[in-house]
């Protein structure tokens, strides 16, 4: 499953949403995309891409890490003080599927908001 994101010393290409079609393209199914450190306008046109390819889209939210997620919206320690704020807001932006450290939490957070039963 690719990564896309911004890298120390290495400029992001300027078309995310234009590098997740062309992996889709390829030989063989693109099941995800892991997008990492994207401003909300690349996260907004590569989730959109991903999704009219249906094609996942991966947000980490790991504590471990400390991680700021996809457009900083946060993560596992954010979303475990705020009633699951950050997943609720990756979810509004069209992610759906969650790298964490607390599947419980986001299991029940999941359930409590009519996603998961």
């Amino acid at each position: 499953m690719p990564i896309i994101g911004r890298w120390v010393d290495s400029p992001l290409p300027a078309d995310v949403a234009r590098v997740i079609a062309a992996q889709a393209a390829g030989r063989h199914r693109l099941v995800g995309v892991e997008m990492v450190y994207l401003t909300p306008r690349e996260a907004e046109d590569a989730v959109e891409v991903a999704r009219r390819l249906k094609i996942r889209r991966w947000a980490n939210t790991l504590t471990a890490v400390g991680v700021v997620s996809v457009v900083g919206v946060g993560g596992d320690i954010e979303s475990l003080r705020g009633g699951g704020s950050a997943w609720r807001e990756l979810i509004a932006q069209g992610f759906d599927t969650f790298q964490t450290d607390e599947p419980g939490a986001l299991i029940d957070f999941l359930r409590a908001t009519g996603r998961r039963r």
